[in-house]
């Protein structure tokens, strides 16, 4: 298995490179089921953006009407409708969860509800298209303006699907099309509900007939691979003109280590020093000058970093980094962090300078997740229902001990009768690979541990690891489980393996797979020298491959037998160092039946059996 290369393709942190030995490899799109998403953009905060009477160019609450909106003569133009209480198709909750919180959802809504209108599953779903059109807006002398309101979506299928407001002065013969997709929303996911506010002064600067402005928002469910469905909710809707100085944060990470790795619950074992980061566009009329990122800590400290400032110019978006924290708890607690935005010049909308966030020390547990719901994973669109592996990179700060896996089940029917494991992969600078470490026992999924964490034990017990290591922690099935995952991360924190090879997850969110870790052991408490993971395919009809993990150095050698006890193949690998090991078994010359694969240490004999088709 050859080192993982990544590119980071996030759409605002494309100039970082996360996960310096994870470049380079090839993307591939998830199967994803939908669930809350956990990391929506202020959901609970909206904003007065008056500067002074006479700026709000143009507001629509939807109380009790379309007000001055328009739908085409289009059929599937017309799923477009005033609304009160949100989606109604077979994918969406009759309990109205997914309903709009907006402001004012009390006195009514805009809906594209396509769920409703369509057929599914039983007649195969159809794509769904149509555009809510304002009224013509006079914008004569305006060149800067942001087009704000609150919304609510989810979508499917396709990530080359993204929503649309597009702009116009011709009654859209011609339009400029802005992607206005939540930058943290997830295919097949509810997003819940947030504010979009979208900087339109690029267009007005060339457009010409600025007293026939308008815009509309256009749900293309046919782009891309197509099977684009389910909902998009509109409430709120305001044109004013632009601030002279306003900075929006939009979104933000934190990362430790050499791969800047996010991790949401570190283990008081392995405190590493922490970076945070945050998106910023400025959305005023002037270049922002001297914009930092302050975070705040509190709760298990009270601590602050500041970023180095940097000059914005007018609609630009950059990242900014603050110097490094490093906690300072010595019992668990959780950190709450305070991320705000300041510029030299007075911000003259600072309710969207703040962004909140929270992270875990603990005792034994380590992740990369945030532990909350955003959505599910189940396998990659090119590899459905065939075996796979997939999780997350994570490094190893501090000399440690392994001991299990938990992993968050959803609630999918499909998952029982089915296994899952555990199973993690270490890179080796001198191979310039991942090889397999160890793996967990096969848990077999039931009715009673289905839609819940099952915590696996790594099988023939805890494994070191040592300061430096970089782990794949994966969850392992048979390409129809489906696990939870939880907030957005960036490119090349989710890494798995197909039988295709490595891949890193297009538009990751954290897969809900931790390392439970316990410092305290030490060599004399393991009980076996040599950890055997699995003898994979198996059956075969061919080669297979024997995994397994010498937990020192020492002398092995792998047999395989007959029933009868005839040796079949040996392999001496002589004195071999600690770590994980991968053998090839040809059983071409095999006649069918079942095999016994034996390594052979110094200390005794541990045995696998295989099946021969």
């Amino acid at each position: 298995m050859k080192k993982i290369y990544l590119i980071a393709t996030s759409l605002v942190f494309g100039a970082s490179a996360f996960g310096q030995v994870t470049k380079n490899l090839p993307t591939l799109e998830a199967e994803q089921s939908p669930s809350v998403n956990t990391d929506k953009l202020n959901s609970t905060q909206f904003y007065n953006f008056q500067k002074a009477p006479g700026d709000v160019l143009f507001s629509e609450t939807f109380n009790g009407s379309m007000g001055g909106f328009t739908v085409s003569a289009g059929t599937m133009d017309t799923i477009w409708k005033f609304d009160t209480n949100g989606p109604d198709g077979q994918f969406s909750s009759t309990t109205n969860a997914d309903i709009i919180t907006s402001t004012t959802a009390s006195n009514g809504f805009m809906i594209f509800d396509a769920d409703l209108s369509n057929p599914g599953p039983s007649s195969g779903f159809v794509v769904r298209i149509g555009a809510l059109a304002s009224p013509v807006i006079d914008m004569s002398g305006v060149s800067n303006a942001i087009i704000s309101y609150e919304n609510r979506y989810r979508t499917c299928c396709s990530n080359a699907f993204f929503l649309k407001l597009q702009v116009s002065t011709d009654g859209f013969v011609t339009s400029q099309t802005y992607n206005v997709s939540n930058v943290s929303g997830a295919v097949n996911a509810d997003v819940g509900t947030f504010v979009s506010k979208v900087n339109v002064s690029d267009f007005l600067a060339t457009a010409t007939n600025l007293s026939n402005f308008q815009f509309r928002f256009f749900f293309d469910g046919n782009e891309g691979t197509g099977t684009s469905h389910y909902f998009w909710q509109i409430d709120d809707v305001e044109v004013y003109e632009s601030w002279t100085n306003d900075n929006l944060i939009i979104e933000h990470f934190m990362d430790a280590g050499v791969e800047e790795i996010p991790y949401y619950n570190m283990t008081l074992n392995q405190i590493s020093p922490i970076t945070f980061r945050a998106a910023v566009r400025n959305d005023g009329t002037v270049a922002s000058a001297g914009t930092i990122l302050t975070t705040t800590v509190s709760n298990g400290a009270t601590a602050s970093v500041v970023s180095a400032p940097i000059s914005l110019a007018t609609g630009a978006i950059d990242t900014i980094s603050t110097a490094t924290w490093t906690p300072t708890a010595t019992s668990p607690v959780v950190y709450d962090f305070t991320h705000t935005i300041s510029a030299t010049n007075t911000d003259e909308n600072t309710g969207d300078n703040v962004l909140t966030d929270a992270m875990n020390i603990t005792t034994s547990v380590y992740s990369v997740d945030n532990g909350t719901s955003g959505g599910t994973f189940t396998n990659v669109t090119s590899n459905t229902g065939q075996t796979i592996s997939c999780g997350n990179l994570m490094e190893i700060f501090n000399d440690d001990w392994i001991e299990s896996v938990s992993i968050s089940l959803n609630s999918t029917a499909g998952n029982v009768g089915n296994f899952i494991k555990g199973e993690i992969y270490k890179y080796d600078a001198t191979a310039d690979d991942f090889l397999y470490f160890c793996e967990t026992d096969e848990l077999t999924i039931t009715t009673g541990n289905n839609n819940t964490t099952v915590t696996i034990p790594i099988s023939g017990g805890a494994v070191q690891v040592v300061a430096g290591d970089i782990l794949l922690v994966m969850q392992s099935n048979a390409g129809t489980v489906s696990v939870r995952t939880a907030q957005r991360v960036q490119q090349g924190v989710v890494v798995g393996v197909t039988s295709a090879g490595l891949f890193s997850l297009t538009n990751p969110r954290a897969l809900r797979v931790r390392l439970n870790m316990n410092p305290s052991l030490s060599v004399n408490e393991i009980d076996q020298e040599i950890t055997v993971a699995d003898v994979f395919p198996n059956p075969t009809n061919g080669v297979s491959k024997l995994n397994f993990t010498a937990r020192s150095e020492q002398n092995v050698t792998v047999q395989v037998v007959d029933v009868a006890g005839k040796v079949m193949q040996t392999e001496e690998l002589g004195n071999i160092q600690a770590g994980g090991y991968s053998i090839d078994i040809n059983s071409n010359s095999f006649n069918a039946g079942i095999y016994l694969v034996n390594i052979i240490t110094n200390d005794g004999v541990l045995t696998k059996k295989l099946v021969k088709k």
